[in-house]
C-alpha cells in the first residue's frame, strides 16, 4: 500500500503490515509503536504520559512502551511506478546507496513536545530499536532498559540515561558524532565501527570495546573502567579520565599502561572526570504497530 500524504493512527493500533510507503506517519495511541520496513520522510510519535485517546492499555497500566522503527527515505525509492504488480522489495532488501550523494534520512519526531530536532525525552519507554536509516538525534530517558541501534546509516547520535542495561550498535561502520552518557551500563560493543570523524564521548560505561575503530577526531572518555580500541591509530585530540584504562596502539597516543594513568592524547590531553558533557546527535518495524493498511489517511 502507498499513502502519498500523511498516514495517521490515533487512539488504537491497527494491522497495517501492508504499508510500504507513506510521505509522513503519525502515531498516537497507548500501545507499543512498531513500524515494518517502509519508505517515509518523517515519523511523528506521541510519547506523552497522557495520549490523545485512551485505550486502556500500556500507559493506564503503568507499563513501559516499546518502540521499533524501520524506515528509509522516500527519495531512495528506485522505481516510482508503485503498483500492486510492481512493489518495492524493501522487506527483503534495503535501498542501494552506491553513487548517491547527500543521502536524506527519515526523521523521527516526538511531536507533542514542540521540539522538531529529533530529540526524544521520555521516562515511559522500555526499549527502543532503530533500523535501516531511522534517525533520532538524541534520546534522554531514565526508564530505558534496552537500546538497539541496528542502523546501517546514521549521522550522529546521543543517549543519556541512568537506567540503560543493554546497548547494541552492531552494523554501523561510520558515524560523525557519538555521545554515550549512561551511568551503570556494563558494556558497549560496536564491532564494525571504523571511524568517528567528529566527537566520540562516553561516560558511565564499565567496558567499551570497538575492535574495528581506526580513527577518531575528538576522543573523550570522561568516566568508566576500561576502553578497548585495539586498532585505533589516529586521534586528533583526547580527554581521558585518570580512572579509565585505555588499551590501544602506541601510535594512537592514548594507550595507558595501567589503570589510573593519565592520557597522552595527540594534540591535547587531560585527566578529567566531568559528567556534564553531552553531545551527539533512529526498531525493526513490526509488532504492535505493523505499518500497513487498515486505518491510513492521506493522499
Amino acid at each position: 500500500m502507498r499513502v502519498g500524504g500523511n498516514y495517521s493512527i490515533t487512539g488504537h493500533d491497527v494491522d497495517d503490515e501492508n504499508l510500504l510507503y507513506a510521505k509522513t506517519i503519525s502515531l498516537d495511541y497507548d500501545d507499543d509503536y512498531e513500524i515494518l520496513a517502509l519508505y517515509t520522510d518523517q515519523i511523528q510519535l506521541n510519547l506523552s504520559d497522557t495520549q490523545t485517546s485512551k485505550s486502556n492499555t500500556s500507559s493506564s497500566k503503568g507499563a513501559l512502551r516499546n518502540i521499533d522503527l524501520h524506515a528509509y527515505h522516500t527519495s531512495l525509492l528506485a522505481d516510482s511506478d508503485f503498483t500492486p504488480a510492481n512493489l518495492p522489495s524493501i522487506r527483503a532488501t534495503e535501498p542501494v546507496l552506491i553513487g548517491i550523494q547527500n543521502i536524506s534520512y527519515p526523521s523521527v519526531l516526538q511531536y507533542q513536545s514542540g521540539d522538531v530536532s529529533m530529540n526524544f525525552s521520555s521516562d515511559r519507554i522500555g526499549t527502543i530499536t532503530m533500523r535501516g536509516h531511522t534517525t533520532i538525534n538524541k534520546i534522554t530517558s531514565n526508564s530505558l532498559k534496552e537500546l538497539n541501534v541496528l542502523n546501517t546509516s546514521l549521522d550522529s547520535f546521543t543517549v543519556i540515561s541512568t537506567s540503560l542495561a543493554s546497548f547494541n550498535m552492531p552494523n554501523l561502520t561510520s558515524i560523525k558524532n557519538l555521545t554515550i552518557d549512561v551511568k551503570g551500563l556494563n558494556e558497549f560493543l560496536a564491532p564494525k565501527l571504523v571511524e568517528i570523524p567528529g566527537v566520540f564521548s562516553c561516560s558511565g560505561i564499565s567496558q567499551v570495546t570497538m575492535n574495528s575503530l581506526t580513527s577518531v577526531g575528538t576522543l573523550q572518555i570522561l568516566s568508566g573502567f576500561k576502553v578497548n580500541l585495539p586498532v585505533l591509530t589516529s586521534v586528533t585530540t583526547s580527554e581521558i579520565s585518570a580512572s579509565v584504562t585505555v588499551n590501544s596502539t602506541s601510535s594512537s597516543g592514548v594507550a595507558q599502561a595501567v589503570s589510573g594513568g593519565t592520557s597522552s592524547g595527540s594534540s591535547s590531553s587531560s585527566s578529567s572526570s566531568s559528567n556534564d558533557h553531552n553531545s551527539g546527535g533512529s526498531h525493526n518495524s513490526g509488532g504492535s504497530h505493523n505499518s500497513g493498511g487498515s486505518n491510513g489517511s492521506g493522499g
